[in-house]
C-alpha cells in the first residue's frame, strides 16, 4: 500500500472532462449530482463544486475520473463491484466502500473521519489516519 497515494489539487480550467471517466455510470451519477443532462459537458470546474458524490448500488467497477473531484468529503461507492480504488481527494471526511470486492486500498486521506469498508477482501490492516472516529472494516480476510 502506498501511504502518499492521495489526488493532488489540480487548477480547473474548464476542459470537458466528460470522456475520461471509464465507467459510464460515474458519469450518470455526475450529470445527477450538477443538474446537467447528456450531452451538455461535464467539465473540471463542475466536478471541483462537488462536495458528495452517492455511487453505492450503482454497480460501478471503475473511479477513474476521481481525481477531478478535488473537493469531495463524502464518497459513498458501496456495493458496487469496485476491486481497486485510485487515489483518494485529500480533503474526503466520509468514505464508505463496504461490500465491494476491493483487495487493497490506498492509505486514506489525513482528514478522513468515517471509514466503512466492511466485507471486502482486504488482506492486511490499513493505515488509519489519526483523526478517524469510526471505523468498520469487519469480514474481510486481514480481521
Amino acid at each position: 500500500m502506498n501511504e502518499n497515494n492521495h489526488s493532488t489539487d489540480r487548477a480547473a480550467n474548464g476542459a470537458d472532462i466528460a470522456t475520461v471517466f471509464a465507467d459510464p455510470k460515474i458519469l450518470a451519477s455526475v450529470y445527477a449530482v450538477t443538474g446537467k443532462t447528456s450531452p451538455e459537458p461535464i467539465n473540471d470546474i463542475d466536478a471541483a463544486k462537488i462536495t458528495d458524490l452517492p455511487l453505492s448500488g450503482s454497480g460501478i467497477d471503475d473511479l477513474k475520473g476521481l481525481e477531478y473531484f478535488v473537493r469531495l468529503k463524502i464518497l459513498h461507492c458501496a456495493d458496487v463491484k469496485l476491486t481497486v480504488l485510485p487515489a483518494l481527494p485529500a480533503e474526503l471526511g466520509i468514505h464508505d466502500y463496504g461490500n465491494d470486492q476491493l483487495a487493497e486500498s490506498p492509505a486514506p486521506p489525513v482528514e478522513l473521519r468515517i471509514l466503512d469498508c466492511d466485507n471486502d477482501q482486504l488482506p492486511e490492516p490499513l493505515v488509519l489516519p489519526v483523526e478517524l472516529r469510526i471505523l468498520d472494516c469487519g469480514s474481510n480476510q486481514c480481521i
